[in-house]
């Protein structure tokens, strides 16, 4: 009895070794899954289609491994109970151990932690070897928008209806034009806007206005020959008025599921003449730079700054400088030049800072290392750094954050950069609406009413939003929110037409 007992419990601890290391090759899948097919090709050339869609299947794989290990140990747990209650009790403690772990990594790991990271990063993946991609670039003034080279590729392949482009070396976010513009004009969207460009794609075009072509133009090319995604920066004749939109990643249209879905497109649909120059990562002093360099050019009857609360608001001043980007595009994600005030001079300066930032310093002991291979771990070596048990990452870090405190500004700098804006707006007899975007992403929603020192002295705007207008796993507008946002903007610049 006791050597079929034995046999049973090593049974359980052999099939309790295989489970663990299931998980951990579930936890790689789901690591994998932000992976597209040609990325994975590089790595795994014989197997990446393979991989792919075990890689996009992870959370069912997860699921199934979920069900399993309870069917296979609540077996087990019947076998042992017959001979002896003591060794399925401890089964069964150790049986629902191993289910909350797993259950809660997982839902930390679908919430955005990563293992080694001991802080919640939407946007930055540590990588073995740093490059650039190809997408934006920032100008002689200082400002940061598509590359005209790129741009010249794009329009391109519109005309050739080649959506393939380099995945790995190339942003996706500004290559995906390609494709959002050939479904467009091949008829697979259907919103106002692509109701628009067909009626005037069907005109002749000796009869269309110059407003009315750039619109078509827009769509053969929807990056203008200054690098945003927009009409050309002209002066239209219009019976409605001129607007220049500013801002940032919304404002570009990011997660709209067809770029012409955008809040900026919807508005553009209505016939108000809109130059958008949103930028990714645009912050500030970014917005007052395009402010100083367009207004007076174009002379808009209404500027509207898009303020989105989670990281517009800035403690520190960032000086615009010719051709020094507010963000290095590479392969670890968008990496914020100037974070606090001070420039990091290359993209490695960014990553290293970025990685010792927030990653565990694993090559430091053998205890890091093991804390690193989960999220749990990793929440834990926090806690233990903040208590000063485990050494808490590089100095040079230490160093910039302590210089950074000295630049820091009590009050929000934002708020000068934004009364500047709105002071040029005025000067040039343009209408200054400022919006505020509010902030929700998963389980967080902040309003302005949350940021009682941001927009002092300034007058403001603020939809009503819901969860149900934003796609809430990267915290951008859906296209519900996106059309709901056109339609307060377009209140407001009706407000005092």
């Amino acid at each position: 009895m006791k050597n079929k007992r034995s046999i049973q419990i090593a049974g359980f601890g052999a099939i309790s070794i295989l489970f663990l290391f299931a998980l951990k090759t579930i936890f790689f899948l789901e690591k994998l899954s932000t992976c597209s097919a040609e990325e994975l090709k590089t790595i795994y050339p014989r197997l990446h289609e393979f991989v792919f869609v075990l890689a996009q299947k992870a959370t069912f794989i997860f699921a199934l491994w979920f069900i399993l290990l309870l069917v296979i140990n609540g077996f087990f747990i019947y076998l042992l109970s017959k001979h002896s209650k003591k060794a399925a009790e401890i089964i069964i403690t150790i049986t629902v151990l191993i289910l909350m772990f797993s259950g809660a990594e997982y839902t930390l790991r679908w919430m955005g932690y990563k293992p080694g990271t001991h802080t919640i990063v939407r946007y930055f993946t540590p990588v073995d070897s740093l490059y650039l991609k190809n997408g934006f670039a920032t100008d002689s003034i200082g400002i940061t928008k598509i590359d005209l080279e790129d741009r010249k590729i794009i329009a391109a392949n519109i005309t050739n209806e080649n959506e393939n482009y380099d995945t790995i070396r190339c942003v996706h976010e500004a290559y995906s034009l390609v494709r959002e513009s050939i479904k467009l004009k091949n008829g697979k969207v259907k919103n106002e806007f692509a109701s628009t460009f067909k009626t005037l794609a069907q005109k002749d075009t000796s009869t269309l206005s110059e407003f009315e072509k750039a619109i078509v133009d827009y769509v053969n090319c929807p990056v203008n020959e200054l690098g945003f995604r927009s009409i050309a920066f002209k002066q239209y004749e219009s019976n409605k008025p001129r607007v220049l939109l500013i801002g940032d990643s919304f404002t570009w249209g990011h997660s709209a599921s067809d770029i012409y879905n955008s809040f900026a497109d919807e508005v553009l649909a209505k016939g108000y003449v809109v130059y958008n120059s949103g930028i990714s990562c645009a912050d500030a002093a970014q917005y007052l730079a395009v402010a100083k360099q367009y207004i007076a050019v174009l002379k808009p009857d209404i500027v509207i700054v898009n303020f989105y609360l989670a990281n517009d608001i800035t403690y520190y001043k960032r000086e615009v400088k010719p051709n020094m980007p507010i963000f290095f595009s590479t392969n670890a994600g968008n990496l914020i030049a100037c974070p606090y005030g001070e420039y990091f001079k290359t993209p490695e300066q960014a990553y290293n800072y970025y990685f010792n930032k927030w990653q565990i310093p694993q090559n430091e002991n053998l205890f890091n290392k093991m804390m690193a291979q989960t999220v749990i771990t990793s929440l834990a070596w926090r806690i233990l750094s903040k208590m000063n048990i485990v050494n808490y990452g590089s100095s040079e870090v230490g160093k910039y954050m302590s210089e950074a405190e000295k630049r820091k500004y009590v009050k929000p700098y934002c708020n000068t950069e934004l009364k500047e804006i709105k002071e040029l707006t005025e000067q040039n007899g343009a209408r200054f609406i400022l919006s505020s975007i509010p902030e929700v992403y998963r389980f967080t929603f902040n309003t302005k009413k949350d940021f009682p020192d941001v927009f002092e002295g300034l007058d403001y705007v603020e939809m009503n939003v819901t969860r149900e207008d934003y796609k809430l796993d990267d915290g951008h507008f859906n296209d519900r929110g996106h059309k709901r946002y056109a339609d307060f903007l377009i209140k407001q610049i009706e407000a005092h037409e």
